[in-house]
Formats: structure tokens, sequence, C-alpha cells
């Protein structure tokens, strides 16, 4: 008896020494994580310091990076003992970021700094402004043109540019303007700024375009938009750090042969370059332009810069007969050339509004100005760039060598900006689109589009043997205007660069 009850105790002793004196593990069916010690001591020791600061009010902040990264973190939380701090802005790739939207201020902020003393929960929330992701032309051909002159370019068939005219004016809307190359490049260093060249060689020779990026933001990537490039041709890109990396290279081509130009508020302006005559021999870029007003009193900072800085103009040629408005720059020298609608230089073309000596004799100071090359770059204009800048264009283009049918489709892109200008009254007769053979657009009151008759009125009533346009209309500026040949091969000379 004695000995089982000696064997049951030393049985229970060591029960208890397995269950009892083991240490207690942690609960592990909570899907709660178990703080290590280190982090218990921690949380030991925030409540402590929480404890030490007199129980200040502690504020929330919270962000909405919107998909962007940040390099350095910015503070979650703060009171209004935390000293003032600034954030760190967020970037992302393929866009711009313009800056933090906030329930402290009203605006978007670029810097934000909150100050000491700023108390409640705070929102930021990223703007941005997408500018495209880093890409490359490889060689593409892209077109400069705005995308309804470069369709009215693309038809060869009249009755198909008719259809297009005419269907455009029926669901009318303004033309886009000249569009640009965008050139987009990695900047991984954060560099301050980059320079932008255009070649016209691979071997990067013959600069043709330089301009340099400023890296404002401190943004890891860097884009720019470069309009106004001569077209018909291949550009080859390189893009330099500020510490002479090499940040991308690429290339792209165009084969148009029209030059429009972005030149701030003024519109349908086109380089005169480009159109080949019956000889073969293409006009120059860069030496003639046509356009609408751009005096002094209209032509804003954008415009200015384009056509001093860019374009180098040095002759303004102002075809309006009852303006007198100074050049938009000293730079340039304006000359008063006015005459009114196209059927008041030609003599015998409509009775209801005789010929007039005086504008023939402005028609001639302004083609006189063409003799002499200290005048280009030249600009001519009216008021819409339309009716007699489109007349004044058909004699000067004529005149080289430039035919018709050329000719009236540069006369017609007008349409897309200030209100129709076809050679002719379109007809539509079922699915079948024509231009009359009256040659009038239109002939009242208001005004008279009449391109088609003034190409009769000049093959009929100066035409000579040799049936060509460039020879009618000289004899047109011999015997109505008043030039001599010499002016003529001047001008030829100038235009064409045959000197």
């Amino acid at each position: 008896m004695k000995k089982n009850v000696v064997k049951i105790l030393s049985f229970a002793l060591l029960l208890f020494l397995i269950t009892g004196c083991q240490s207690k593990k942690p609960d592990t069916s909570s899907n709660e994580p178990v703080p290590s010690q280190s982090e218990q001591s921690s949380e030991s020791a925030s409540e402590s310091e929480s404890s030490s600061e007199d129980e200040q009010t502690v504020y929330r902040i919270t962000y909405s990076l919107q998909g962007g990264i940040l390099d350095a973190p910015n503070p979650d939380r703060y009171t209004a003992e935390t000293e003032t701090f600034t954030l760190n802005n967020p970037h992302k790739t393929g866009y711009l970021f313009l800056g933090w939207a906030s329930n402290l201020f009203s605006d978007i902020r670029q810097v934000v700094t909150v100050e000491k003393g700023t108390t409640g929960d705070l929102i930021f929330s990223a703007k941005y402004e997408y500018i495209g992701e880093i890409s490359y032309y490889n060689g593409e051909n892209i077109s400069l043109l705005p995308s309804q002159v470069k369709d009215l370019l693309s038809f060869t068939d009249e009755g198909d540019i008719a259809k297009y005219l005419y269907n455009y004016h029926q669901n009318y809307h303004t033309g886009d303007d000249a569009h640009g190359v965008v050139i987009n490049f990695p900047n991984p260093k954060k560099l301050g700024s980059a320079t932008i060249n255009l070649y016209e060689e691979e071997e990067h020779q013959n600069l043709a375009y330089t301009t340099t990026w400023l890296n404002s933001y401190g943004l890891a990537y860097g884009n720019v938009a470069i309009y106004n490039l001569i077209p018909n041709r291949t550009y080859y890109i390189e893009v330099l750090g500020t510490d002479g990396s090499l940040l991308k290279e690429d290339y792209f081509s165009n084969n148009e042969w029209l030059r429009f130009i972005k030149a701030g508020n003024i519109s349908n302006m086109r380089d005169g370059g480009g159109k080949v005559t019956e000889d073969g021999i293409t006009i120059p870029y860069g030496k003639v332009y046509r356009s609408a007003d751009m005096n002094k009193a209209y032509a804003n900072s954008q415009a200015i810069d384009v056509l001093v800085n860019q374009l180098h103009i040095k002759t303004e040629i102002d075809l309006r007969l009852d303006v007198n408005g100074d050049a938009c720059d000293p730079s340039i020298n304006i000359e008063h050339c006015g005459y009114w609608h196209n059927d008041y230089i030609f003599p015998n073309f409509n009775p209801n509004r005789p010929f007039n000596q005086t504008y023939a004799d402005n028609l001639r100071k302004a083609f006189l100005l063409f003799t002499d090359s200290n005048n280009y770059p030249i600009d001519f204009h009216c008021s819409a760039g339309a009716d007699r800048t489109g007349t004044f264009s058909f004699l000067l283009d004529g005149l080289l060598g430039v035919p018709y049918e050329t000719l009236a489709i540069d006369y017609e892109i007008t349409s897309f900006y200030m209100g129709r200008r076809w050679r002719s009254n379109i007809v539509k007769d079922g699915e079948n689109y024509y231009f009359d053979d009256t040659g009038v657009m239109q002939d009242d009151s208001d005004n008279l589009v009449a391109f088609g008759k003034m190409y009769n009125h000049m093959m009929e009533a100066y035409g000579t043997s040799d049936h060509k346009l460039s020879s009618a209309i000289a004899n047109y500026l011999k015997t109505v205007v008043g030039l001599t040949d010499a002016n003529i091969n001047a001008i030829k000379g100038e235009m064409l660069d045959l000197q």
C-alpha cells in the first residue's frame, strides 16, 4: 500500500514539471501578427513618450499620389509643435507634376510648406499633366501640317477636292494649327537643363535647329515641342545634358512640301517655299510668307517672337487700303500697298467695279520690294490672309511659273480658317461634286471670290503665244502695273535663287 502511494505522488510531481513549469507559448490562433520583443519594447517606449508630451493632439496627413512615386517619404502625422517641414514632390513617368491640391489651401502649389503651429488633419492630392511616355520615332515619316490641310493635299482629282471642300463647309469648324514634333527624353540624373539639337545629316552635321530645356521642377524626364521646321527633310535628334551626357538619339522624316507656320495668334500663315515651277525649280523656303494681320495692334508676344526670332522677317507688306498701322517690332520695315478687291486692279474685269490706277500703282510698289535682296524675308498680308493676299500670291507665284492647280489649292486652304474660298462654285450632283464653269464663288456687295474667273481673264486678256500663265502674268505686270523686264528678272532671280 505504501509503495502504491509513493508511485502516485511521484507521477503527479512529474506531470507538474512537464505541464506547469514550461514557458507559455503565444496564442497563434488569431490572424493578428505577434509583435517581437523589440517591437513591444518600441511600443512601450512610444506610449511612454506620448505621455511625456503632455498628451499633445496628433494629426494625420493623407496623401493621394495618383500613381506617382516619391523618392523620399513625407510624414504621415504631426502635432502643433512639429517643426516646419516641406513636402517632397512625386514624379510619374509620362506626366508633368503640376502641384498639390489640399484642404490646407485653395490653389495648386508646387512647393508646399507646413508651418509649425498648423493644426488639423491634412489631405494632399498630386496633380499632373500628361506629356507622353518616352518614345522614339525611329525614322517614322510624320506630318507637320494641320489635319484638314493634309487631307486636302492628299487629293489629286478635282472632283475629290470639290467634295472635300463642300462637305467641310457643311460641317464647318475652324482648322487646327500646324503640328509640332514632340521630343521626350529620359533625365535620370535630374540635370538642370538639356540641349536639343536637330541635324540634317546622320553624322550630326548641318545643325538645323537647337533649343534649351530647363528642368525647373527636378524631373527625371524632359519634353519639348518644336514647330515651324522646314518640311521635306530627315532630322536627326541629339539631346545632351548639362554634363555632356547623351540623353537621347533619334530621327524622323517628313515628305510634305507645304510649310505651315504656328505664330501665336496670327492665323493662316504659310511659307511661300516648296512649290515647284513648270521648269522644275523649287521655290526656296524662308524667303516669303503670307499671313493674316500681323500689325502691332494685333500680334501677341508669341507671334512677335516667331516673326522676329525664328522667321527673321525684315519687310511687312500690308495690302489693306484703309489701315496704316505700325509693324509689330522695330526690326521690321512695314510698307503700305493697299488695294480693294481684285476686280479693281484688272481693267475690263468687272464693269460694276472699274479699274483703279492708284491700286495698280500700290501693286507696283509691292512687287518692287521683291527685287532687292535686302528686303528678305518678306511677309505680305491683308486682314484675313484671304482675298487680297490670295490674289497677290496668285500673281507672285504664277509669275515664277507655279502651275494653276497648285495656285488654286493654295488659295482654297484659306477655307479652313476664314470661310469659303473656292476657285469656283461647287455643284453637288448626286454622289458627284464639281466646280462649275463660272469661276465665281461669290460676287455681291460684300465680296468678290472669283479665283477661276481671275485665271481665265489673265489668260484671255494677257496671254502670249506660249500659252503659259507665267507669261500672261508678266505681260499684265508690264502693261498695267508698270514693271519692266529688268524688274521681273530681278524678282525671279531673288525668289528662285538664280543669281
